[in-house]
């Protein structure tokens, strides 16, 4: 009896991967989304969005979207570097949120920082030599957020706000102001949020600061 229904499990087991190698792929179209980031090209020719845990890029004037990472990355937020060649994302992937970067047409993906620690929110300097994002890295116990910013160059990453200064972090945002100026800002769960002069004199693209 035992033997019979052993025969019989491996059969439904042939069964069942000989209908998935005949499985035909379905194509599904979708023309909306919900908690997306949108992100327009320096060109203002394209547009990059997070949608369904991947990147994707389509034309600002409509069209198809094409995915530029794999379905591994649950990859969100997406950003342009200054020259268009890149977009910078953060991806769940190896246990951990950190950065990356990938090519609009999808090549080229790399990770971009390790370890440990959460790392969120990118956004790129105009000169393309830095990137502000919010982490968790600054706390051994992983559980305050705060603003970093690292040098592509070098790969050095320096902390901007004191270790004190505790801000639940929602949302990182870059506003750039007058004289070249720039003001990071860590958004809490209201409207208000806190911010401090950029160091080193680097400018950041300029986003809203509700």
């Amino acid at each position: 009896m035992k033997a019979l229904r052993l025969a019989a499990l491996l059969a439904l087991g042939f069964c069942g991967v000989s209908q998935a190698q005949n499985a035909k792929p379905v194509r599904i179209t979708v023309d909306e989304g919900t908690s997306m980031s949108v992100a327009a090209s320096p060109d203002g020719k394209s547009l990059a969005m997070d949608l369904q845990g991947s990147i994707w890029v389509l034309p600002a004037a409509g069209g198809e979207a094409h995915r530029v990472t794999d379905l591994f990355n649950d990859a969100r937020q997406p950003a342009w570097t200054a020259d268009g060649k890149s977009i910078v994302f953060f991806a769940y992937r190896d246990g951990g949120y950190h950065l990356w970067s990938v090519s609009p047409d999808g090549t080229g993906q790399r990770q971009i920082t390790r370890g440990m620690f959460d790392e969120r929110e990118p956004a790129v300097s105009h000169d393309g030599t830095h990137i502000a994002f919010s982490s968790d890295r600054g706390n051994p116990l992983g559980s305050d957020y705060n603003i970093f910013v690292q040098d592509l160059r070098s790969g050095e990453v320096r902390q901007l706000l004191p270790t004190l200064v505790r801000i639940e972090i929602n949302a990182l945002q870059v506003k750039e102001v007058a004289a070249h100026r720039t003001l990071l800002c860590q958004k809490g769960g209201s409207t208000r949020g806190r911010c401090l002069s950029g160091a080193g004199g680097h400018t950041w693209p300029a986003m809203p600061v509700t």
